[in-house]
């Protein structure tokens, strides 16, 4: 699979550069503002290094940049239908049970920037300014969002930030028989089937799965180890046998991210009914400020991490 880009996600450049006061003479003035406005450009074109939980978790724009936090409800519904018999005023009544909960919406912030030296040099020889920088901006805001998404907040001091992997209320399942590079093919299939089956019988059938994701050793693992008395691996058999599972892939963060260094897997619905990265404010950089002898470009963007609504449309499966 090929890396994320940028461009899969909106993005938001604020206000135009010719805002920037420079207090040079006219010639770097101009030119810096005809290379910001083309650096900026150029960057959402690069590809960035394989951040990949935006490709299997929805994300969502619907949250105004303006918003400090989410709320949603969980809908429980209860009661049920009865025979009755006439006359009867005893007629059982079906509702909702709505519960309220509410997320914290955080700003991210890293800024890059040149000298004044280097931008009177640059429009001096008439060379282009590097993009390394603004480049080195977007990765590093991207890597963040990455983490936040999936572990939440806690690294950054804000443990209310919600992430996949620092929701307590998904279901755990720890793998029994040992890791799976000392099993047989059978064995991990059946811990395989164990993950969705176990979603699906815990919720009387409401959830069912359609995505499984696994470190990189394990999926390797499966991808290569073939299933007895069958030309098929271990991955290809299961997409082909399990009725719910379309999709396995593979995610990097999930190597070592048990509570005592644990490789896990995920199985869920890829639903954005079920769980969703809300990103009220994409990536946006700042027109640039001159700041002591130095042009500055601050860039932000704000989170919310990954809201689940429906836990138990999740399992992890520790210890693969």
């Amino acid at each position: 699979m090929t890396n994320r880009k940028l461009r899969h996600r909106r993005h938001d450049n604020g206000p135009t550069i010719p805002n920037v006061q420079v207090r040079t003479d006219a010639g770097p003035s101009a030119f810096l503002t005809t290379e910001l406005e083309f650096m900026l450009a150029e960057v959402y074109r690069e590809d960035l290094p394989a951040l990949r939980i935006f490709d299997f978790v929805p994300v969502s724009t619907e949250v105004p940049a303006g918003a400090e936090t989410i709320t949603y409800r969980q809908l429980t519904p209860f009661g049920a239908a009865h025979i009755i018999r006439q006359p009867s005023q005893d007629i059982p009544r079906v509702d909702i049970f709505s519960t309220k909960f509410t997320s914290p919406v955080y700003e991210a912030a890293d800024a890059y920037g040149f000298t004044l030296s280097e931008l009177e040099s640059a429009a001096h020889a008439g060379m282009p300014l590097e993009t390394e920088r603004a480049n080195l901006a977007r990765e590093a805001m991207a890597r963040l969002m990455s983490d936040v998404a999936i572990n939440g907040g806690a690294a950054q001091g804000v443990p209310n930030l919600p992430g996949i992997l620092s929701n307590g209320n998904i279901p755990v399942d720890v793998i029994g028989g040992g890791v799976w590079a000392g099993k047989t093919a059978a064995q991990v299939l059946s811990d395989m089937t164990d993950g969705v089956t176990n979603t699906i019988n815990a919720t009387n059938g409401i959830e069912v799965p359609d995505t499984m994701l696994l470190p990189i050793v394990q999926y390797e693992q499966i991808a290569n180890l073939q299933v007895a008395n069958t030309n098929e691996t271990v991955l290809t058999f299961f997409l082909r046998t399990n009725p719910h599972i379309n999709r396995i892939d593979w995610l990097r963060e999930l190597g070592g991210s048990g509570p005592l260094g644990q490789d896990q897997g995920l199985v869920y619905k890829n639903d954005p009914s079920k769980l969703k990265y809300h990103m009220p404010l994409p990536f946006q950089q700042r027109p640039a400020q001159e700041k002591n002898l130095d042009i500055v470009i601050n860039c932000r963007e704000k989170t919310g991490g990954v809201v689940i609504p429906k836990p138990l449309s999740l399992r992890i499966m520790r210890g693969v």
